[in-house]
């Protein structure tokens, strides 16, 4: 019996002795160079870009950290963060695959350029990584057609069990991350901060999940909170958002997006897209993002319908329709000029009441069909076209009551016969841009294209504003004086 326990203890202690030897040996190859670069590499083609880590520690217990964790680009990093975990299957790893269960990076910052063209890429894969996945898509070539004649018939083939990817990622999840978006020209496009990003599943040709954005600032102009993206993509249905939504404004943005690989061509991917606005304080928006007051103020609400092919704005096609409700626009200097001209204070400001535009896109152009903005007590509408790069070519009306017009008989020659709401209107012409857009709207008022008449006329009744004004002061000053 003390020969069995004495065998016994030696087994043991050999058994010890070489479990802690096998466990140091496998230590030892989690944390060998090699190891290292093989989980960069499997996971670069996982993600598709070219992921570097400063540092890798991988216990045996399947747990993986990371610091240092950049994706270099031209100009910077791509992507850094100070570190991220893992967690992952031993089992998988010796049979030569690398399953994790859980990827979580903290903190992360991205840094993304937009390419000369337009384009909104990730910094490309080493060649003999892309050339790798590249060798995965190649069809076989077909086998030699043998004579039907004389085969013979084969029984039906058993299909083969799909093969299990190199990297399986079960779920990642970023926290707490940040992104700066520029323009080819290095001007700032977007600031979102605090990202989180949930993918529940990523293989090679598939990736699903959301991302929320809790704050969003749009050409240092607009900024959004609370945006909600859920997100999806296949080699087979290209990128899908199928709906995400965000707060602007005080009011709500929502939409979805999608590309057609199966339908793409040499001119790009197509694509389509819808937009919906509803009761954004424009102001409101440009406060949060700390940007100058915009020149447009009001409610605005509205939807569009695109769809397009890659970035060719002539292939862009779409309809849709805006409205602004108890609005300003202080660039429409027309309006400005009317005002001063009419002796009418409530122009010279241009209130608008409501404005709608309802549109279509097509060729590189926008069709306005119309435009009509309420501005009390004048109504303004136009048709035209504009090009996708803001030029503007339309042609509008100005319409006043008739009661308007008796008060004002130096103008009202220049305006046509009533119609049966008992309106008056006057044609003009609007070009420049949607910006800062011009007209010959004092040259139809005035009856001249002479600049100097027309500020002569428009001074004169300016002046007839004052007298008028003083006038009345004076009769409302002898009635006190009559009453005392």
């Amino acid at each position: 019996m003390k020969r069995f326990r004495k065998i016994l203890l030696i087994v043991l202690s050999a058994l010890v002795v070489l479990g802690g030897i096998g466990v140091w040996l496998l230590n030892r190859w989690l944390q060998s160079p090699a190891m290292h670069a093989h989980i960069e590499r499997e996971l670069s083609k996982a993600i598709r870009v070219p992921l570097k880590f400063q540092s890798l520690s991988i216990s045996p217990w399947g747990g993986i950290s990371a610091t240092g964790i950049s994706v270099p680009d031209v100009k910077g990093n791509f992507f850094e963060a100070s570190n991220f975990s893992a967690n992952y299957s031993l089992r998988a790893l010796l049979s030569g695959r690398l399953v994790f269960s859980l990827i979580t990076v903290n903190g992360p910052k991205f840094v993304i350029v937009q390419q000369p063209g337009g384009d909104w890429k990730a910094p490309p894969l080493p060649p003999d990584i892309q050339a790798e996945l590249d060798a995965k898509k190649k069809p076989k070539a077909p086998k030699p057609k043998a004579d039907k004649a004389l085969a013979t018939p084969k029984p039906p083939a058993t299909p083969k069990p799909k093969s299990n990817p190199d990297v399986l990622v079960e779920k990642l999840i970023i926290t707490g991350g940040a992104a700066e978006l520029y323009d080819e020209f290095g001007a700032p496009f977007a600031t979102l901060s605090d990202l989180k990003l949930n993918l529940p599943g990523i293989t090679e040709d598939k990736l699903e999940g959301s991302l929320r954005i809790g704050h969003a600032v749009l050409y240092g102009k607009l900024a959004m909170r609370s945006l909600h993206i859920g997100v999806s993509y296949s080699e087979a249905k290209g990128f899908i958002s199928p709906n995400f939504s965000a707060s602007l404004g005080g009011g709500k943005l929502s939409g979805g997006f999608a590309t057609m690989p199966g339908k793409g061509t040499e001119l790009g991917m197509p694509y389509s897209a819808r937009l919906e606005l509803t009761d954004v304080d424009v102001a409101a928006a440009a406060a949060e993002a700390s940007a100058e007051p915009p020149n447009l103020t009001g409610l605005l609400s509205g939807s569009l319908t695109l769809k397009g092919v890659g970035d060719h704005r002539k292939l862009m096609e779409g309809k849709g329709t805006i409205t602004l409700k108890n609005g300003t626009f202080r660039e429409l200097e027309m309006i400005h000029q009317l005002g001063e001209f009419l002796r009418l204070e409530e122009a010279a400001q241009f209130g608008i009441n409501e404005a709608k535009l309802d549109f279509r896109i097509g060729n590189d152009r926008l069709f306005v069909e119309p435009l009509t903005i309420n501005a009390a007590p004048l109504i303004l509408s136009a048709s035209g076209t504009s090009r996708l790069d803001g030029k503007v070519a339309l042609n509008a009306n100005i319409s006043v009551s008739e009661e308007f017009l008796v008060k004002r008989s130096e103008i009202a020659e220049q305006f046509g016969p009533p119609d049966e709401n008992h309106r008056r209107s006057l044609p003009f012409d609007v070009t420049g841009t949607w910006t800062k857009p011009k007209s010959n709207l004092l040259e139809r008022f005035t009856g001249t294209t002479d600049k100097t008449k027309q500020k002569i006329i428009v001074g004169e009744s300016v002046l007839r504003r004052a007298i008028d004004e003083v006038k009345a002061q004076a009769d409302e000053q002898k009635k006190e004086e009559k009453k005392k």
